[in-house]
C-alpha cells in the first residue's frame, strides 16, 4: 500500500509540474505537424516539440475534470494495455523503465508518444521500441474524452504493478 501511495504521489507531482508550466488557456493556432508519431525525447527539442506541447496544453488531470485518481488510473489503463500489446507482439517489456510523454486527441486517440529510456532501464533497441509503440498507437484509444487535446508526461515501469481501484 505504501508503494502504491508513493507511485500516486510521483504521478501527481509530475502532473503538477506539467500543469504549472502551462501558459494561458488560449488555444494556440494549429501548426503543421511534422513530428513523427513516436519519437525519442530530446531529439526534437524546441520548435515543433514546443508547438506540440502548446497544442496539447490540457493535462490528463484537467481532461479528467481535476480528478487525480481518475487520471492516475487512466494512465495505468494505458500502461496495462501497452503491456498486453507487448505480449501479443512478443515484445518483452519486463525491466523497461521510461519517461513517457503521451499526446491524445480529444477523442482519446494517440497523436504522439515520446519516450526516453531511464538510466536504470533494461537495455532495449530504441528503434524497435519506437516501431512497437507506433503499432500500439494505431490500436489504442483512451476511455478519456475531452473538449481539447490533452497530454501527460510521467514515468512508466514494466511490469505494471497496480492494486485494483476500490
Amino acid at each position: 500500500m505504501l508503494i502504491m501511495n508513493v507511485k500516486k504521489f510521483i504521478f501527481a507531482l509530475s502532473i503538477s509540474l506539467c500543469t504549472l508550466s502551462e501558459s494561458s488557456n488560449a488555444t494556440p493556432a494549429p501548426v503543421l505537424d511534422t513530428l513523427p508519431r513516436v519519437f525519442l525525447l530530446g531529439v526534437y527539442d524546441g520548435g515543433d516539440f514546443e508547438q506540440l506541447k502548446e497544442q496539447y496544453s490540457m493535462s490528463l488531470v484537467q481532461a479528467c475534470h481535476s480528478d487525480m485518481e481518475t487520471a492516475y488510473y487512466s494512465w495505468i489503463h494505458m500502461l496495462k494495455h501497452l503491456e498486453s500489446y507487448g505480449k501479443t507482439q512478443n515484445f518483452d517489456l519486463d525491466g523497461v523503465k521510461i519517461w513517457l510523454y503521451a499526446f491524445w486527441n480529444k477523442d482519446g486517440s494517440i497523436q504522439h508518444l515520446a519516450f526516453y529510456l531511464k538510466q536504470n532501464s533494461r537495455n532495449i533497441d530504441k528503434t524497435a521500441f519506437a516501431t512497437f509503440l507506433e503499432g500500439f498507437c494505431s490500436q489504442y484509444k483512451s476511455p478519456i474524452k475531452a473538449e481539447k487535446n490533452f497530454s501527460n508526461y510521467s514515468s512508466a515501469s514494466f511490469p505494471v504493478m497496480i492494486e485494483k481501484k476500490d
